[in-house]
């Protein structure tokens, strides 16, 4: 349960464009950021540089303490997670599992400071209470995720994304990194970081940091498959075809896909497919017939596949 003045254990300081949770002491004149999640105000007495030996006392005393300094048990891991661009950082963002934490909010979990008022980079955990910098989960043999955000001040920046590993998830884990826009999962067990580009008119990106055994982490991307999938359009079987052909499809991302037969003269004879549809790979059946359910004649029918950029166009036979 939470501390009774709902006042977090977390001291942030302003540093070079970043924030720091590894604070000891106050210094005059400098900035700092506590959060207390209560509605009431709270009175925080806390010892200056020029008396750090002191005792700090509070209606309840908040241990300043390093949020990446913590002596783990067995099956005990955390990932320090950086957000860096050419000229800011965010770099005290946690997630892992501890035995003396819950899947829920808990002493263990502390909330993201807020943005500069000027240029920043931002990454922060997604969670019902508001944005968090640290978001430890109980300790599940199977595995767990965590969904975050990465924000930027400006359009058209490139950012790195670095992974620190401390203590040793269970063996059968992997790591993993989703990037929802670009529809790729990335194995980022060995790696250590990951590059993304901003585009002119993007300023956010969600991720998901998903951590567990090959099947967990298959249950858990959205649909995305871990092997990345590429456009395509494959040949119909059977060919040539009576009465009925099967033709399949790729899509590499998430997208309205559109495929069409075509009689030789190159009119549109049938569609068979036109909506938005997630990435994946599609059969779908062409019983000979046109739009208007009229059976076609025996030849030489051409199908197009467009989704996104791509296009591509095969050619089939159908006899009777």
């Amino acid at each position: 349960s939470f501390r009774e003045d709902s006042v977090e254990s977390v001291i942030w300081s302003f540093v070079k464009g970043d924030y720091d949770s590894v604070t000891q002491t106050m210094e005059k004149f400098k900035g700092y950021w506590i959060k207390n999640n209560g509605k009431l105000p709270k009175k925080i007495r806390i010892s200056s540089a020029q008396l750090s030996n002191a005792t700090s006392t509070s209606t309840a005393p908040i241990p300043k303490v390093s949020s990446s300094v913590q002596t783990l048990n067995e099956n005990e891991w955390k990932i320090q997670i950086g957000a860096q661009s050419s000229r800011y950082s965010d770099s005290k963002n946690f997630a892992g599992m501890l035995r003396s934490s819950v899947d829920g909010l808990d002493e263990n979990d502390f909330s993201e400071p807020p943005s500069t008022p000027t240029d920043y980079i931002s990454l922060a955990f997604r969670h019902p209470e508001g944005k968090l910098a640290a978001d430890y989960r109980a300790i599940n043999s199977n595995g767990n995720f965590w969904d975050f955000d990465v924000l930027s001040s400006t359009n058209n920046v490139s950012v790195d994304l670095s992974f620190t590993k401390i203590g040793f998830p269970d063996p059968k884990f992997r790591i993993y990194l989703l990037d929802n826009k670009q529809e790729r999962v990335y194995d980022i067990s060995q790696a250590s970081s990951y590059s993304m580009q901003f585009d002119k008119q993007e300023s956010s990106r969600s991720f998901r940091l998903i951590v567990g055994t090959e099947q967990f982490v298959a249950q858990n991307t959205n649909g995305i498959p871990i092997v990345p999938i590429e456009y395509a359009l494959y040949q119909n079987y059977p060919n040539p075809f009576n009465p009925v052909t099967t033709i399949r499809y790729s899509t590499s991302h998430s997208g309205h896909i559109n495929l069409e037969i075509f009689n030789i003269l190159g009119q549109k004879i049938k569609t068979l497919v036109n909506e938005f549809q997630p990435i994946g790979t599609y059969s779908i059946y062409w019983n000979g017939k046109s739009d208007d359910n009229k059976n076609t004649a025996s030849g030489i029918y051409y199908y197009r596949l467009r989704a996104n950029e791509f296009t591509s166009i095969k050619k089939m036979t159908f006899i009777k």
